[in-house]
């Protein structure tokens, strides 16, 4: 199995302007969210099953998630929740396991600080390309209990 591809490509900018209707520093941290998070869980996920996301945010960054993660409101496999934490839980159906990805305190301060302009910038940079680690704290959870759209 390959690697996933964590990072954003200019295609991926694209279609998150298309989507969201402008690039902003919010909507790149939720997209670069779900890359990593999604690059965690692909190697539990080798079926393919219908992932589930769980967001805990504000503003335009559940754009993003929905772009990268396939997660929308829509279709059920998107939970808002509320609440002052600032992350992204993302499973797949019939999974027990999922990875909790939580902005690291000083680039979400960072991120919320640039007011959107953020592209040709270091911060910028750091949030398409740069390793997850130095962005999100990543935590697996392994008991989660089974979520699936047909419950029993």
């Amino acid at each position: 199995m390959t690697a996933p591809t964590t990072t954003l490509s200019d295609s991926d900018l694209e279609t998150i302007e298309r989507f969201h209707g402008h690039i902003c520093s919010m909507v790149l941290l939720g997209a670069r969210m779900a890359r990593v998070a999604g690059g965690r869980l692909i190697t539990w996920n080798e079926d393919q099953s219908r992932l589930f996301a769980f967001f805990r945010g504000y503003g335009c960054a559940v754009d993003g998630v929905q772009i990268m993660s396939g997660c929308t409101w829509g279709n059920g496999n998107l939970v808002l929740l509320r609440g002052r934490e600032f992350s992204l839980v993302l499973t797949a159906e019939g999974s027990p396991r999922a990875i909790k990805a939580v902005p690291l305190p000083d680039i979400l301060s960072d991120v919320c600080a640039a007011r959107g302009r953020i592209l040709n910038t270091a911060l910028g940079d750091l949030i398409l390309r740069g390793p997850g680690e130095e962005l999100f704290t990543l935590e697996e959870i392994t008991d989660l209990g089974e979520l699936s759209r047909f419950p029993a």
